[in-house]
């Protein structure tokens, strides 16, 4: 203590300090006769942080994280006559951590029907956002709280719970928190919630009413169909499987089937399905196109990487990219169908796809087909016929064009069909070839025929086909809605025209 007499003023020093403050970052404590001149704050690299002042107390202008060490240096300046006994100015400097809040109540409750669920903190709150039933709820308490009531809470559930002690920190990670009504079996909640789709590697939590320790079975759920990956605990009451290798085949339904003497809270049942999302159509064209099945190619403005992980993520989310025609010669018919119908471009493609790789020519996306197509893109599988294009002009006098990685390599006489059966027009890709086959229907007149022996057949569209057949001459219309051409000539297109070639009847 220093004491002056002067004209009846007695001056005593106190410690000047920087705190933390109540809703500030932090303040300064004035002793008598002091006023403060300078305040700043700098993270921990040194970089100065914008603040707001008021009065001898400082809060950042932009958020920050809880748990940030913040260094504070204020300069406090002193009038006479207190400048005589304790000098013109003092400098003090503290570092600050940026207050954080825990969840201290239950991370499992058993909450009977008609209470509250009710999650409390171990330091009072400012801002909170939860997320329950689907639904963020987001509040700002400005007195500070020590506990909340969950909003939306239901019978059985969860909820996400994110909270800071100062209104102007960065909400951090949500812990979450489980309730459960009171049943006489361990009841489990399964996360996400089995109404949204997945995608193929979401983490998939089964949290228990009771301890796992307690549970046998708890970690080793049986899940169908297998997928690779390995189950874990996460807490006292959780365990997750997370995905690995392919993931959850895309378009599919996983389901698990729970531990014996548990049950699928509020529902007598020991299974949880969970529907994996559809994938982007648009990947499909893009990895067909990388892999030379279309007549353009794909090139992505930024890469996939070359991982199992990468490829999978990218067919819920496609890369931009653009797409090149792969041959200067393509036909224009060819260019109008990408232009007008790449739908029919893209299923020929997929046929032919499939053709290849030994798969059921549906010419559809089942989860086997993606899983087929992203690993043929990371093995760099590529297409190894090429691309045909067959036209066929119904004009005197009729011709096929059978067009091949850019060059028109015949241009034969055929025949299509009469006026009363004509051949139908359009783009069609090719769905069955047969070396040798059997037709069979009904004429014009109602009369039926029965044709064994047909060569090189391969149908396009119902009934219609590019066959041989023994004719007088070719060049006009003579079949009942099929393309015929001479045996020879039959039987030097059917190797170009394999399962998905495109036949566009003009």
């Amino acid at each position: 203590m220093v004491a002056l007499a002067a004209g009846g003023v007695l001056f005593v020093e106190s410690q000047v300090s920087v705190d933390g403050g109540a809703q500030a970052l932090a303040g300064v404590n004035l002793p008598p006769g002091a006023t403060l001149a300078s305040i700043t704050a700098v993270d921990a690299r040194g970089n100065p942080l914008a603040l707001t002042r008021r009065g001898a107390s400082i809060t950042p202008v932009h958020p920050l994280a809880p748990g940030t060490p913040i260094r504070v240096q204020a300069t406090v300046q002193y009038a006479a006559p207190a400048s005589w006994v304790f000098g013109a100015s003092k400098t003090v400097a503290a570092t600050i951590i940026t207050p954080q809040a825990t969840v201290v109540s239950p991370a499992v409750q058993t909450v009977p029907s008609g209470q509250a669920v009710l999650v409390s903190f171990d330091t009072p709150v400012a801002r909170t956002a939860v997320t329950s039933g689907g639904i963020q709820t987001t509040a700002v308490h400005t007195h500070g709280v020590a506990a909340i009531h969950v909003p939306h809470a239901a019978t059985n559930g969860t909820a996400q719970i994110a909270a800071v002690p100062r209104a102007w920190e960065i909400l951090p990670a949500a812990v979450q928190v489980a309730w459960f009504a009171p049943a006489a079996k361990t009841q489990v909640l399964g996360s996400p919630n089995s109404v949204a789709p997945i995608t193929p590697y979401t983490p998939l939590v089964l949290t228990y009413s009771r301890p796992i320790a307690q549970v046998p079975g708890a970690l080793h759920p049986h899940l169908t169909p297998h997928v690779a990956g390995r189950w874990h605990a996460i807490n006292a009451h959780a365990v997750a499987f997370t995905p690995s290798g392919s993931g959850f085949a895309p378009d599919s339904h996983v389901t698990a089937t729970l531990p014996a003497g548990t049950e699928l809270a509020g529902a007598p049942t020991r299974q949880i399905t969970w529907s994996v999302a559809q994938p982007s159509p648009l990947r499909a064209q893009q990895l067909l196109a990388e892999l030379g099945y279309l007549p353009v190619a794909f090139t992505e403005s930024t890469p996939v990487a070359s991982t199992q992980q990468a490829q999978v993520e990218a067919v819920f989310a496609p890369p931009s990219g653009r797409y090149t025609w792969r041959w200067a010669s393509t036909p224009q018919l060819l260019r109008t169908t990408w232009t007008t119908n790449p739908a029919v471009a893209v299923r020929g493609a997929l046929m032919a796809f499939e053709d290849q790789h030994g798969m059921n020519t549906d010419g559809t996306l089942g989860p086997r087909t993606w899983q087929s197509l992203i690993q043929a893109t990371l093995a760099h599988q590529r297409n190894t016929f090429g691309y045909t294009f067959v036209t066929v002009n119904k004009n005197l006098p009729q011709r096929l064009s059978l067009w091949h990685n850019g060059k028109v390599l015949m241009t034969p006489l055929v025949n299509t069909g009469i006026a009363a059966a004509p051949t139908a027009s359009g783009v069609y890709p090719v769905f069955l070839r047969e070396k040798s086959g059997t037709m069979s229907g009904t004429n014009p007149d109602g009369t039926k025929y029965h044709d064994p022996g047909i060569p090189w057949i391969s149908y396009f569209h119902g009934g219609d086909a590019l066959h041989g057949f023994i004719r007088g001459s070719y060049g006009y219309p003579q079949s009942l809605g099929c393309v015929e051409m001479p045996y020879a000539t039959a039987g030097a297109v059917w190797p170009w025209t394999p399962l998905g070639t495109l036949v566009d009847v003009e």
